[in-house]
């Protein structure tokens, strides 16, 4: 039997942003798919197997590796698969970085600490009245990307920025909107299987939402990075992202070059991943983790 995991909510059902409290730890057979930021470049990456033998992971196997997917978005704001380097056999490896390579980014802290959250000593009264915590309005709402992307990357980009950064934004969705990629281009060897392909990517508006769309933000963010809604509402895609459309904004980059990775493990693995990568997201149920007590 599986051991339990309560989590304590600091946010409304909706936003899935999540206290969690660990009753007892996981048996190492309870696999978790999940994802965090980190900054690739800051690590010694190496190759491993292709990307299918990482879902076909034994449970006993080492988990505290963080994948990172291939590709990424040129100057011409075109993503690009390029896998005429790479050997035929080879072709879909991820990156892979294990955890023992990183250090907290809050320097002490360890799995076995009673407690840990990517704020210390808040509130939940005070986590409530975070930037990245507040609900969106009206307008907001009204924009269908930004309101999809508020219950999953828009929390998990906010937070990021908090634990590592030490700084509290409401993430723009506009903004990545208006750098997201305007081609999906993925070229081959020679002799293998597939054909080079370029397709033509939808650009979101707020007027409607597609599918796919949510697919590509990792790429936009690890180029562009992200910026706060001081610069950039999310009530409309702006015209041009060199400067802030909003006459008092500040722009700021933030997790230029970070990449979205995404491991598996027990609960020990998760509090690791929460003290070395910042927060997490939970495939499947939707949960932001950022701590435990």
């Amino acid at each position: 039997m599986f051991g339990r995991i309560r989590v304590i909510e600091l946010m409304s059902v909706n936003k899935y942003i999540l206290y969690l409290q660990l009753c007892v730890i996981w048996t190492l057979n309870k696999i978790l798919f999940v994802f965090v930021f980190s900054a690739i470049s800051l690590c010694e990456a190496r190759k491993h197997d292709p990307i299918f033998s990482f879902f076909k992971k034994k449970p006993n196997e080492d988990d505290r590796i963080l994948n990172f997917g291939f590709g990424s978005i040129n100057d011409n704001r075109e993503l690009m698969w390029n896998y005429t380097n790479r050997d035929p056999d080879y072709l879909f490896d991820d990156d892979e970085v294990p955890f023992e390579y990183r250090e907290p980014y809050r320097p002490g802290t360890k799995i076995t600490d009673k407690s840990f959250l990517i704020i210390p000593n808040i509130s939940k009264a005070d986590f409530e009245k975070l930037n990245t915590s507040k609900p969106l309005n009206e307008l907001e709402n009204a924009c269908l990307p930004v309101y999809q992307a508020y219950r999953s990357y828009y929390t998990i980009l906010g937070y990021t920025i908090l634990a590592l950064k030490g700084v509290d934004i409401q993430p723009s969705i506009t903004y990545i909107m208006m750098n997201y990629p305007t081609k999906e281009i993925q070229k081959y060897p020679d002799g293998t299987m597939y054909e080079d392909s370029e397709i033509d990517i939808e650009q979101p508006v707020c007027e409607s939402y597609s599918v796919g769309n949510n697919n590509a933000i990792p790429y936009v963010v690890h180029k562009y990075g992200v910026v706060g809604t001081d610069c950039f509402p999310n009530t409309a895609v702006p015209g041009s992202t060199t400067e802030c459309s909003q006459k008092d904004g500040k722009f700021e980059k933030y997790l230029v070059g970070y990449k979205q990775g995404i491991f598996q493990g027990d609960a020990d693995v998760m509090k690791e991943a929460l003290i070395k990568f910042g927060p997490v997201y939970v495939y499947g149920s939707h949960e932001i983790f950022i701590g435990w007590d």
